[in-house]
């Protein structure tokens, strides 16, 4: 299977095992020979650096974001993503651009209410798969920086 953007899924996989090879090394180095803030410094760079490169290729382990959009998109048409399955006839004619690419297109969506606001304020931005995963990628860092925070705070490594 080829993806967009000309790589095989097998190639992809291949250069994320390698990357996380030389995370691995580095890591291994590092907390034999580092002190205990070269480490989490070093750990957490790689973890940032390695997350952004995932923003610029395309989904391949999971579709998820395509259902993300499609919910966004349909509360931004004024319709409740909990009534309607993507492929029910009710959702007939509505954006199908992305019909093809979600997961279980039968099934209305099983994200709660915060997820599905997050949904609709990304896709009222942009409705780009980028601009989904960078929203993500961003809550993500602060989720680091807020754990981070508490072990400080906590007096814990």
């Amino acid at each position: 299977m080829v993806l967009p953007g000309g790589l095989s899924r097998g190639a992809t996989l291949g250069f994320w095992a390698a990357a996380f090879a030389c995370y691995g090394l580095a890591v291994y180095r590092i907390s034999r020979d580092g002190s205990p803030g070269t480490v989490r410094r070093l750990i957490l760079g790689f973890a940032v650096l390695f997350r952004i490169t995932l923003l610029f290729t395309p989904p391949i382990l999971s579709d998820d974001v395509y259902r993300y959009i499609w919910d966004g998109r349909v509360q931004l048409a004024g319709i409740n993503p909990y009534l309607h399955a993507p492929a029910s006839p009710e959702m007939s004619g509505f954006d199908e651009s992305l019909l093809d690419s979600i997961n279980h297109p039968e099934v209305p969506t099983i994200y709660p209410p915060l997820s599905q606001a997050l949904f609709l304020a990304v896709t009222a931005v942009s409705t780009s798969v980028w601009m989904m995963k960078l929203v993500f990628t961003l809550c993500e860092l602060g989720v680091i920086l807020l754990v981070c925070r508490l072990l400080k705070i906590l007096g814990r490594p």
